[in-house]
């Protein structure tokens, strides 16, 4: 939820076309099977008419859904650069002693594996949003058809969601812990690249450094992954 409020006060408008991109993506996808319902199937329209009506449509589509593909993808690479260069703005203007005490090994996660992440949650976001609009307006219709039906689909609805909330709070202290497990995984990264002349001179310690703490982070990190 932070994301989608962070998207909307910084790039509301590019979001907005986008969404209105992929929402007439879903449109025309559905009037294309709509067209080949009515016009190929149930009428078995013969002439010759149909095929260039046909094709103009299956275009569109492919038109419509490749600019919201490009048009995602740019408005995420922007996003990718304007968080890297606030989260490198930030660690300049902090003072050292708080560096020294969270890490450069946190840091570079944060630079790396998090950005990803919130990078991957980012382009998941339109289709959230076209997901929300498309159930509110199946709810509708459905309320239109039956109420007592919509009141059962909403009840199993919320059991449903409520089933989601418990697993993903799960999923979230899983993805804790693996998050810290990235840390450790960097920290022995940097301690063997900063320390490889002293690792070279003394093996002993560098297969100390290999089978102590290398080896049980990564396999700590291969469990929760």
């Amino acid at each position: 939820m932070e994301l989608l409020v962070l998207v909307w006060r910084q790039y509301r408008w590019p979001f907005i076309s986008v969404m209105a991109l992929s929402l007439a993506s879903a449109a025309l996808g559905i009037g294309l099977i709509a067209f080949i319902n009515q016009r190929l199937i149930e009428t078995a329209d013969a002439s010759l008419l149909v095929l260039p009506e046909f094709l103009g449509l299956l275009l569109l589509l492919m038109a419509v859904t490749l600019g919201s593909q490009l048009a995602l993808t740019t408005l995420g690479h922007h996003f990718v650069y304007r968080l890297r260069s606030e989260f490198i703005k930030r660690i300049l203007d902090t003072h050292v002693e708080r560096i020294e005490q969270l890490g450069s090994a946190s840091l570079l996660a944060g630079l790396t594996s998090d950005v990803r992440n919130i990078t991957i949650a980012f382009v998941r976001l339109p289709e959230l949003v076209q997901g929300i609009i498309l159930t509110v307006g199946a709810a509708a219709y459905l309320w239109m058809l039956s109420g007592k039906m919509l009141l059962v689909t909403v009840i199993w609805m919320a059991i449903t969601i409520w089933g989601g909330f418990v697993l993903v709070a799960r999923v979230y202290k899983h993805m804790a812990t693996l998050r810290e497990t990235e840390d450790k995984l960097y920290t022995d990264f940097q301690t063997v690249l900063e320390g490889r002349k002293e690792l070279m001179l003394n093996r002993e310690r560098a297969e100390y450094v290999f089978n102590n703490l290398y080896i049980p982070d990564a396999q700590e990190y291969r469990h929760h992954r």
